[in-house]
């Protein structure tokens, strides 16, 4: 944790240099630090402009990931973007487990329905859902991990109905 402090603060010296070829589009540019576990999220909460909170768990254990940044975020906490990726996107085929099973090749069909990383809704369900995340836990950057249950036009249609 110590390096990657000493990389983040040294990068965002570096980038921040009027003097820095070629200049950054912002300055100071904004940076990315992501994780799961507490020491992670906690240097990300003391040192990000942008936290991305990985969570194979259900919405609450995302929730609760939300509210340790925010904690050991403090003062700066509103100063923060949240971050969170949906890990496997099946909008077309809700059957599509593919990538989760990789990850939990023996947990029953059940338990991964109920992680937050899975985004099996039909479009109208799926743009609910992420503007809820972004209302209720502030998480306003989201990746979209398109998979074969998801075709290229839906995610088009997914992403213009979150603008």
């Amino acid at each position: 944790m110590r390096i990657l402090t000493e990389h983040v603060t040294e990068i965002r010296r570096l980038l921040s240099d009027p003097g820095h070829i070629p200049p950054p589009v912002q300055t100071p540019p904004p940076i990315m630090v992501a994780g799961a576990g507490d020491k992670l999220l906690t240097m990300a909460a003391q040192q990000a402009d942008i936290v991305a909170i990985a969570s194979m768990g259900t919405e609450a254990d995302l929730a609760e990931r939300v509210n340790f940044v925010k904690t050991k975020a403090g003062d700066r906490f509103d100063d923060i973007e949240l971050s969170f990726g949906f890990f496997q996107v099946s909008i077309d085929d809700p059957s599509d487990l593919s990538l989760l099973r990789m990850l939990e090749p023996d947990a029953p069909e059940s338990e991964l329905r109920k992680l937050t990383t899975l985004l099996d809704l039909p479009l109208s369900g799926a743009a609910e859902r992420i503007h809820r995340l972004n209302e209720e836990l502030g998480i306003s950057y989201f990746t979209l991990n398109k998979t074969l249950g998801t075709s290229w036009d839906s995610l088009e249609k997914l992403i213009a109905s979150v603008r």
